[in-house]
């Protein structure tokens, strides 16, 4: 019988890591945003902190709003 702890540890485990890839991803879409839509070139230390904030702002944001998930009564 498999040990529900530890299947409970992994799911935490990759959904910890799922976050931490969509954070990051965000972040770098946001980057690449900042360094190629202005007209006026802006710092590289610039561009990583509005990158870096921004990231930083998504993840709270995605840590206390809930999950929405649609439940399909048949």
């Amino acid at each position: 019988m498999p040990n529900s702890k530890s299947n409970a540890n992994q799911y935490d485990v990759l959904e910890k890591c799922k976050r931490m890839i969509k954070y990051i991803l965000m972040g770098f879409i946001i980057l690449v945003s900042v360094r190629y839509i202005p007209n006026q070139p802006i710092e590289t230390k610039e561009i990583i902190m509005i990158a870096s904030i921004s990231s930083i702002a998504f993840a709270m944001l995605d840590m206390v709003s809930p999950s929405v998930t649609v439940i399909k009564n048949s």
